[in-house]
């Protein structure tokens, strides 16, 4: 099975933090999948939720959705370990994707 990271910030600017139970429990109830693995992380701004889904569960319209439904400007994803994209109304205002940026389930950045 193919996989992808996400990272989800908990940071929303002009709004109060978002909760990582209540982003955790939405993935798991709209991903046909489900969660395989996840964990919250500190970047260098913000906490995050680092999950690891299905592929084939995430693509743009699914990421595109919920970076709206999150209010965040975009959702970061590594696709199969090789591929960063960034998803949301607002990916261009933060692209290109920055691996340096981009938190492993491990909490350190790639």
């Amino acid at each position: 099975m193919k996989t992808s990271i996400l990272n989800i910030g908990l940071a929303r600017e002009g709004h109060s933090d978002l909760n990582s139970a209540f982003v955790l429990e939405l993935l798991e109830q709209t991903l046909p999948s489900g969660l395989l693995d996840f964990k919250v992380c500190r970047s260098d701004t913000e906490k995050t939720v680092v999950a690891k889904v299905a592929s084939n569960d995430v693509p743009n319209t699914f990421l595109e959705g919920l970076a709206v439904v999150l209010g965040q400007d975009c959702i970061a994803a590594l696709d199969d370990g090789k591929v960063g994209r960034l998803v949301g109304p607002r990916a261009e205002a933060w692209a290109p994707f920055q691996p340096s940026q981009f938190l492993t389930l491990s909490g350190n950045p790639l």
